[in-house]
């Protein structure tokens, strides 16, 4: 059993955290709250985080197949999935629910398509405001260039390639492709964030 002080934002005021509802709360206002069950090295996975990109406000197959793959992996860590959108989209975000997505995170400024710096920003400072313990992202070009980033600036580990939902997720346990996608290897992450 250990203590948790949480100070409410307004992200967190309209969110379920350790299976209390928050909405009667304020913004600012501190919560002292004794958190029973945790992972056992005392980690708590709060939410999955994935990001849905889009192409010229389109969402694409893949962008599908990596939301159905993040709400796998939070279904099996028995915590919620929520999306991020960045930029304009010309789709309908509601379709996302329709592939797991639990909640979507729209951000509607325009990114100039290679600013990485922006876009690792703008998705790591979601990603700590919905206490997201694990990222995933495309193995696109973006996917490639942005991980690394968002991970620095969450302060994460990161691990790439991934094949298959994570075995394990304390510590976080995962297939990924290596030796240029001819094998496969176990990889394991023993910190309290990780991007993938």
């Amino acid at each position: 059993m250990e203590e948790l002080q949480l100070t409410l934002t307004p992200a967190r005021v309209d969110q379920r955290n350790f299976g209390m509802q928050l909405s009667n709360w304020r913004v600012g206002q501190q919560l002292t709250a004794l958190v029973v069950e945790s992972r056992p090295n005392g980690a708590l996975l709060l939410s999955v985080v994935v990001f849905a990109e889009s192409w010229n406000g389109t969402f694409k197959k893949g962008t599908f197949e990596i939301l159905t793959y993040a709400h796998d992996v939070a279904k099996k860590m028995d915590t919620k999935c929520v999306a991020i959108t960045i930029g304009e989209i010309s789709d309908d975000v509601k379709v996302l629910a329709n592939y797991g997505a639990d909640k979507v995170v729209s951000i509607t400024n325009q990114f100039d398509a290679c600013d990485n710096k922006g876009l690792s920003s703008a998705l790591a400072e979601i990603a700590d405001s919905e206490g997201a313990n694990l990222v995933i992202l495309s193995n696109t070009n973006t996917g490639k260039t942005i991980g690394p980033r968002v991970a620095v600036k969450m302060d994460a580990s990161f691990i790439s390639n991934t094949v298959d939902v994570p075995s394990e997720s304390s510590p976080l346990l995962v297939k990924k492709k290596s030796f240029s996608g001819k094998a496969f290897e176990m990889a394991q992450s023993h910190a309290d964030k990780t991007v993938i």
